[in-house]
C-alpha cells in the first residue's frame, strides 16, 4: 500500500502551498525532526526552505537593484561573492557585497549601471571608482608607509579587507533615505572576511547558504529565531 495512504497526515505535510503556511511558524529544529519522517516530507522541507529563504532575498535585493535583482543573483552565482544585508552597525551600509580580489570592479559597475553613484572615502580622496581601484595597493606591508601600513594591518589581521567601496542610490529624495552599499574587496576568501568578524559580535549570524549561491543573512532578518542547522552527511 502507498505509505501516505498508511499515513495520510503525510499528504498535508508535502503539498506545495500547503506546507508553505504550515511551514512558516515551525523552528529550525522542528523542521528538521520533520525532515527525517520520510524521503516526501524530507524533499518538501528543502524546497520550502530554498523558495522561501530565495522569494524573501530577491524581495529584499529589489530594494537596492529592483528588476536588476535576478541578475544581481546571476551575477553572485558567477563570481561567487558574498552579501549581507539589514546590518546597520558598520559604516551605516545597508547592503555589504563581499568579493573575491579581482571581483570588486565587476560587482562596483553592476552597482553604478543600476544607478549608483560611487562615494569615496576621506582615505580614497576625490577619485572615480575606476581611480580608486587601480589605487588598491597591492605592495607587502614593508614597502607601505607609516600610516597604510597601520591601515593595512588593521584591516588584514581584523577583517581581511583589502579595501571597500561605498556606493550610493541615485533618485529624488532624502539622501539619509536612499539606499547605501558598500563592496568589500578581500585579501582572500570573503568567507575569512565574515568569518573573522562577524563571528566575533553577538547575535549576528543566523543562516549561512552555501549552494550554489552564499548569503549571509545577519540576525534578525527572519520574523522568527532560528538555531543554526548542521546536516550529518548520509553514512
Amino acid at each position: 500500500m502507498n505509505g501516505h495512504l498508511r499515513r495520510p497526515g503525510l499528504i498535508v505535510l508535502t503539498q506545495t502551498g500547503l506546507f508553505d503556511i504550515l511551514y512558516e511558524y515551525l523552528s529550525a529544529g522542528t523542521l528538521k525532526r520533520l525532515e527525517r519522517t520520510c524521503r516526501s516530507v524530507r524533499a518538501s522541507t528543502n524546497n520550502y526552505l530554498v523558495h522561501e529563504l530565495t522569494a524573501r532575498l530577491l524581495g529584499k535585493l529589489q530594494l537596492y537593484f529592483g528588476d536588476g535583482a535576478t541578475a544581481f543573483r546571476e551575477l553572485q552565482a558567477q563570481l561567487q561573492f558574498l552579501i549581507n544585508h539589514g546590518r546597520r552597525s558598520f559604516c551605516k551600509s545597508d547592503l555589504d557585497i563581499y568579493t573575491f580580489p579581482r571581483d570588486a570592479g565587476i560587482v562596483g559597475s553592476f552597482a553604478i549601471h543600476h544607478g549608483y553613484s560611487f562615494i569615496p572615502s576621506e582615505r580614497q580622496g576625490e577619485v572615480t571608482f575606476e581611480e580608486a581601484l587601480a589605487n588598491l595597493n597591492p605592495q607587502m606591508l614593508e614597502q607601505l608607509s607609516t600610516e597604510d601600513r597601520r591601515w593595512a594591518t588593521h584591516y588584514n589581521n581584523h577583517m581581511c579587507i583589502r579595501g571597500f567601496f561605498t556606493f550610493r542610490k541615485r533618485r529624488p529624495g532624502s539622501i539619509s533615505t536612499l539606499p547605501l552599499l558598500q563592496v568589500m574587496c578581500a585579501h582572500g576568501s570573503p568567507l575569512e572576511v565574515i568569518l573573522r568578524f562577524h563571528s566575533s559580535k553577538p547575535k549576528v549570524a543566523t543562516f549561512i547558504i552555501t549552494s550554489p549561491l552564499t548569503t549571509f543573512l545577519s540576525h534578525g532578518y527572519f520574523r522568527a529565531s532560528r538555531i543554526t542547522v548542521h546536516r550529518r552527511p548520509r553514512r
